[in-house]
C-alpha cells in the first residue's frame, strides 16, 4: 500500500524499495511538498501579493510542462525547458531555505544551518536539498533514496515512528511560519499608517 501511495508522488521507481526505503522517500517527498506547496506560495503572496503568486504557479507550470528536454509536438524543447526550469528553481530558492530553517527552529534548533546547508549542498539539489536535510537533521534520521543522495549519512534509519514526527514538524512549521508573516504584516500596517 505504502509504494502505490509512493508512486504517485515520487518520481523514481518504487515497486523494489524495502519498507525502510518507502518511508525515507515519502518523507523525501513530505519535506519537498512542504517548502514547495505550501511555504513557497506563502512567501510569494507575502512579498509580492497575486502577481507573485501568480509568477511562480506560472513558472512550476512551465517547469513541469517544459522543464524536462526532449521532443514535444516535433520540437526540440531545449532552451525553453532550461528557462522554465531556471524561474522555477529561482522562485523556490529562498523559500525552500526559510522551510528548512523553520523545521529546525520548531525541532528545537539542535542542528545549525550551517549542517543543513552542508549536506543540502552535498545533495548537489538547488531547492529540495535544504528541507529534506533539515528534516532528516531534525528527526536524527538518514533520509536517502538508491542512486541518490543520501541525508544525515550517520543517523539510524526511519522508523514508522517517525512519520507522525515529521507530519507533527511540518504542520507546527507552518504554523509557526504563518504566525511569523501575519506577525510582520500587521507591523508593517501599524507602521506604515502612523
Amino acid at each position: 500500500a505504502g509504494r502505490q501511495a509512493l508512486a504517485r508522488q515520487w518520481p523514481h521507481p518504487v515497486m523494489t524499495l524495502d519498507a525502510t526505503q518507502v518511508r525515507e522517500a515519502g518523507l523525501q517527498t513530505l519535506a519537498r511538498r512542504h517548502a514547495d506547496e505550501l511555504v513557497a506560495p506563502v512567501l510569494c503572496f507575502t512579498v509580492g501579493g497575486l502577481p507573485a503568486l501568480l509568477l511562480l504557479a506560472y513558472a512550476r507550470a512551465a517547469d513541469a510542462a517544459w522543464g524536462h528536454p526532449g521532443v514535444r509536438g516535433g520540437l526540440y524543447w531545449r532552451w525553453t525547458g532550461r528557462w522554465a526550469a531556471g524561474a522555477d528553481r529561482l522562485l523556490r530558492w529562498l523559500p525552500a531555505r526559510v522551510a528548512g530553517a523553520v523545521l529546525l527552529a520548531v525541532a528545537g534548533g539542535r542542528m545549525p544551518l550551517a549542517r543543513t546547508q552542508r549536506e543540502a549542498q552535498a545533495s548537489g539539489a538547488t531547492t529540495g536539498g535544504w528541507p529534506v536535510a533539515a528534516l532528516a537533521l531534525a528527526l536524527q534520521r538518514r533520509l536517502g533514496r538508491p542512486g541518490g543522495p543520501v541525508f544525515n549519512r550517520d543517523a539510524g534509519p526511519v522508523t514508522a515512528e517517525d512519520l507522525p514526527r515529521a507530519v507533527v514538524l511540518t504542520d507546527w512549521s507552518l504554523a509557526v511560519l504563518l504566525a511569523g508573516v501575519g506577525t510582520t504584516l500587521l507591523l508593517m500596517n501599524a507602521l506604515l499608517t502612523r
